[in-house]
């Protein structure tokens, strides 16, 4: 009686090591078809889109759908834009009015008086949305009009920091489980896993049975 349940346990002992053997050698065949695959990649990218928050992003398909990423190309880059609005009115500055009238018109009116701001530079650094913008206020006055610089305010700093995006991560995850469930060594291999818990199953209902 003993002997009998010896020889049950090291049976049933030795087929889950069989079974076990069977799944590292299916994962060894998923990871080496994925890096020696006969199927040739062939990507084709889109245009990158503007700069935002310091990068910018493509997106890249493999017209043959070979189901491996081994030579995509990349889909983010960093970036970094500055842009200078210098707008010009009559060979002046034309930004911000933030006091009386300073049109054109009203410029050129005989004995108007008015005043503005300008805004001489702004600066963005996409990464954080960086604006550095540096104000300083004008008068006009008389005609022709002309123009004297009265105050210059420090430089104000505006940062908007960017919110993740858990919409991308999903659609990254879905991209991955797309091309892994399209790949056949993968398909065998949960096939194997499945006549593997198949064949534990019948085993130990024989051993039951035999009791």
């Amino acid at each position: 009686m003993v002997k009998n349940r010896f020889r049950s346990f090291l049976f049933l002992t030795l087929t889950l090591l069989f079974i076990s053997l069977i799944s590292l050698v299916s994962i060894n065949l998923v990871s080496a078809h994925s890096d020696n695959s006969t199927c040739q990649e062939e990507w084709v990218c889109s245009e990158w889109n503007d700069c935002r928050y310091g990068e910018k992003e493509r997106e890249c398909v493999d017209a043959n759908h070979c189901g491996t990423r081994n030579d995509k190309p990349d889909e983010i880059k960093s970036c970094y834009s500055r842009y200078d609005y210098d707008d010009y009115y009559d060979g002046y500055y034309d930004h911000y009015y933030m006091m009386r009238d300073c049109s054109p018109r009203a410029l050129y009116s005989p004995n108007h008086y008015c005043s503005r701001y300008f805004r001489d530079r702004q600066v963005y650094l996409d990464n954080y949305e960086l604006e550095l913008v540096n104000y300083y206020q004008s008068q006009a006055q008389e005609n022709p009009a002309t123009y004297q610089p009265q105050t210059q305010a420090p430089i104000q700093i505006q940062v908007t920091y960017p919110e993740l995006d858990d919409e991308d991560r999903y659609e990254q995850n879905d991209k991955d489980y797309s091309i892994l469930s399209n790949n056949p060594w993968f398909i065998i291999a949960i096939i194997l896993g499945i006549l593997s818990f198949i064949i534990l199953i019948v085993i130990i209902i024989a051993l039951i049975v035999r009791k």
